[in-house]
């Protein structure tokens, strides 16, 4: 199944996560401050590798997979 996110819903969801969890446990197991952890989640445009330490940090991965009747991109 697949849904269509906007970034804006995609980082408020994280955030909601986030607070669910607490936010000082989070900032323990990401190394990033919880002032900091706060300032990401409200950005518009929040650092990708940042990102992908909260997400880790939450327990969760971020998988890539083949949108279906896609065609993939030519080989160089």
């Amino acid at each position: 199944m697949s849904v269509d996110l906007y970034p804006s819903e995609f980082i408020e969801a994280l955030n909601d996560v986030a607070k669910a969890k607490g936010m000082n446990e989070l900032a323990e197991k990401t190394g990033i401050r919880r002032e900091s952890l706060y300032k990401t989640l409200r950005s518009e445009k929040p650092r990708f590798d940042t990102m992908l330490k909260i997400i880790d940090g939450m327990g969760l991965q971020v998988t890539l997979t083949p949108k279906a009747n896609h065609e993939p991109l030519a080989e160089a």
